[in-house]
């Protein structure tokens, strides 16, 4: 699914992704990033607050997913923290990048209210671009002739340089060494 179709699929709609706490702006940016950019949920999950995840060790997860990208260079779909420094709006908020009008950005947000584009001014704010599956190393495992991976899974990147792919076992994203299979 493409940004602009979550945009208007969940337009004027609430999400909450966890249940706890009725819908919240980490649910709408948790459903995005699982749904349309296949972004494992514990990246997101446990920050406790959204504007945690522009700390460690929330992070040090997104960075694994995401590239920072300077606010002068975002695009549409790039995902958007902020921390107000206010004892007012101590949680942070995160949404979505939409689109710059050429006088303001617009971004797809949620809380209050139901999924909705609203500028957002003020505070401090990071935008995270999601990388290319190429990039995205979270784990190398070295499949042995004594370890076989039973099943099909989808291949989600594939390196050349030293032959190895990345799939998804159970939500966590791996890098398998590709080796022949044994004749039986």
């Amino acid at each position: 699914m493409t940004y602009i179709e979550f945009r208007d699929t969940n337009m004027n709609k609430y999400l909450d992704w966890d249940g706890q706490h009725g819908p919240q702006c980490w649910d709408l940016a948790q459903c995005y990033v699982t749904q349309c950019l296949d972004v494992p949920g514990w990246v997101l999950s446990g920050c406790n607050s959204a504007k945690n995840l522009m700390y460690e060790p929330k992070l040090n997860d997104l960075l694994q997913y995401f590239d920072e990208v300077p606010v002068n260079a975002m695009a549409e779909g790039d995902l958007c923290v902020w921390d107000w420094h206010d004892p007012a709006r101590p949680d942070g908020h995160v949404a979505i990048f939409d689109n710059w009008d050429g006088r303001m950005c617009h971004y797809l947000s949620q809380n209050p209210g139901p999924c909705h584009l609203e500028v957002i001014d003020g505070g401090v704010m990071k935008a995270f671009r999601r990388k290319q599956d190429s990039e995205i190393v979270d784990q190398i495992l070295h499949v042995g002739s004594k370890v076989k991976l039973t099943g099909t899974y989808k291949v989600k990147g594939v390196n050349t340089k030293d032959d190895t792919a990345l799939i998804n076992i159970a939500g966590i994203d791996y890098w398998i060494k590709a080796e022949p299979l044994e004749e039986v």
